[in-house]
């Protein structure tokens, strides 16, 4: 409706932390969301009809004035057609959002290229939600800045790699258990794996037969 609603940040922003931002309207209210917690909030009121306006990133130009750009970095950005919840939002927070929950209507992961080496033509920034790729401006596309860089980890990640160390883990104990009974009595020592396994589990041992 051509109303300004503004939520006052000052001094939200930790240096050289990743740390998650969202703005939520519900129709009535303007909230603001400092990794997934609420810290300020205004009424606010309208409908968002305009689908022509450019949707920018890292730049707000302000008219009769000069543009601001982002000093930093930007990962993971999502646009939806309807307010998110806290819980929706501490969710996306640690593990990115669904790009096929059907309320997603843009979805920027911005993890194209090689994090600070040479990605010459590489301005395509694909929408994960399939609706409109975007394309970066004005970027050298080389170094440690002006680049694509390394992004904000997720707990997915983390979680897979965690997984896979004790999926070898299992596998190497199977391969400890399959020797301990080959060996077997008579004809060797009996190393239970917990042993030379001390990380499987905490609290669990290995039984060997």
């Amino acid at each position: 409706s051509n109303t300004v609603f503004t939520i006052d940040s000052l001094g939200l922003l930790t240096l050289n932390t990743w740390q998650h931002v969202a703005l939520v309207y519900d129709g009535s209210t303007l909230t603001m969301y400092h990794n997934a917690v609420p810290v300020g909030s205004a009424p606010a009121s309208g409908t968002i009809t305009t689908t022509a306006g450019m949707f920018r990133i890292g730049n707000m130009p302000i008219p009769g004035s000069s543009q601001i750009f982002l000093d930093g970095r930007v990962d993971e950005v999502t646009l939806w057609r309807r307010g998110l919840t806290q819980q929706e939002l501490d969710c996306i927070m640690q593990y990115g959002a669904d790009p096929d929950d059907e309320d997603l209507r843009l979805y920027y992961r911005l993890d194209q290229g090689t994090a600070d080496g040479n990605n010459p033509g590489l301005t395509t920034v694909t929408d994960l939600a399939g609706n409109q790729n975007g394309v970066l401006q004005g970027a050298a596309l080389s170094g440690t800045s002006s680049n694509w860089v390394g992004g904000v980890p997720m707990a997915e990640e983390e979680a897979g790699f965690w997984l896979m160390l004790l999926l070898i883990v299992a596998l190497t104990g199977l391969i400890g258990w399959a020797l301990v009974r080959r060996l077997g009595p008579g004809r060797g020592a009996r190393w239970p794996c917990w042993r030379w396994l001390p990380c499987c589990w905490p609290g669990r041992r290995w039984p060997v037969p």
